[in-house]
């Protein structure tokens, strides 16, 4: 499996601009004896960038948890799906602000998840106090920073991974 230098988000904490200092702390992967474990997958970042041949990628954010199940279950769908969504300022707050979202199934969910990160004010995740995704418009530069065929090699990537959401002290204690 090829290292795969995206991440499928824009991330506000992204681990990216920190990999080669990650790296040397990291065991290599073939060392590591039962899988590889984050519990901030966040972007996906260090995951992406090595081979591991098992792993459990965690966050507490659904919704991002969800985006990852859905790419590794069909790709090329949300793929579709998002190439799909309009390209104005206007029609993004029409989507962020649709208030039918959890009558969306996985994929759609995901491809409304991905179009609005990528579309979303510099890659920030906020809600408000109601739970409603609130970051302002940040334009079209980049949404097509990835391709059909960068979510087919994560979901490649993806096919050996436990994906799970919740609160990381849940994930280190039940964890080998």
């Amino acid at each position: 499996m090829e290292n795969v230098q995206i991440t499928v988000l824009r991330y506000a904490g992204s681990k990216r601009r920190l990999l080669s200092y990650i790296k040397e702390y990291l065991q290599p992967p073939n060392l590591i004896p039962v899988r590889y474990i984050d519990p901030f997958a966040g972007g996906g970042g260090v995951f992406l960038s090595l081979d591991f041949n098992k792993a459990l990628l965690s966050d507490i954010n659904r919704e991002l948890m969800d985006l990852y199940r859905a790419i590794k279950q069909d790709p090329v769908e949300v793929w579709s799906i998002f190439e799909s969504y309009p390209s104005t300022k206007h029609d993004y707050y029409r989507i962020r602000n649709d208030k039918k979202v959890d009558q969306l199934d996985l994929i759609a969910r995901a491809a409304r998840t991905l179009y609005l990160n990528r579309t979303c004010f510099r890659g920030w995740w906020r809600y408000n106090a109601q739970g409603q995704f609130n970051v302002g418009y940040g334009g079209q530069g980049r949404r097509w920073a990835i391709t059909k065929d960068d979510l087919i090699t994560v979901s490649r990537k993806l096919t050996n991974v436990t994906l799970q959401d919740g609160d990381f002290e849940n994930v280190i204690n039940s964890s080998p």
